[in-house]
């Protein structure tokens, strides 16, 4: 089941705790800031069954661990050793301090459900073309769809073969 974020936030949150030592204007204090407008959990329903099953961990901030993963250009594992215990990025990902929010699987199956979201959804994109600089995908799109180990790699790689 597609698991939401609620708008309330909690007082032992790293956000509330440690927005300031952080920093407001740094790139983990903008994303602080804009939670809840980059991103809606509503947006990425289809990509969940509704009806059953456990909640999921909200893809509002797995799109939002995505974004700290480019950012500081980190592998999966560390993306989630990151979420873990780095002070910055739970203030980005407006957790608290000793939450552990997602396993590594959790991510890269998101990542995945995002790609193939995009390549079905656009049936005239080629993979390979899409990693072009020319291309109108932007740098963050290019990364995560060039770095085969950072994404479901049979994945990808039956795709390619399907676009040869």
């Amino acid at each position: 089941m597609l698991g939401l974020r609620t708008n309330q936030r909690g007082m032992f949150e790293a956000d509330h705790l440690y927005l300031d030592y952080v920093g407001r204007s740094s790139f983990y204090g903008f994303l602080t800031c804009q939670r809840g407008q980059l991103f809606n959990d509503e947006e990425f329903a289809e990509f969940y069954c509704l009806n059953n099953g456990r909640d999921s961990v909200p893809p509002s901030m797995l799109a939002t661990a995505l974004l700290l993963q480019t950012h500081d250009k980190v592998s999966d594992d560390e993306a989630t050793t990151r979420a873990d215990f780095d002070i910055r990025w739970k203030v980005a990902l407006g957790i608290a301090v000793d939450d552990k929010p997602f396993a590594k699987s959790t991510l890269q199956l998101f990542r995945a459900h995002l790609i193939l979201h995009v390549l079905l959804d656009s049936p005239q994109v080629d993979v390979r073309s899409s990693l072009k600089t020319d291309s109108p995908w932007t740098k963050t799109e290019r990364v995560c769809l060039s770095d085969r180990q950072r994404i479901n790699g049979p994945i990808i790689d039956s795709l390619s073969n399907k676009a040869e």
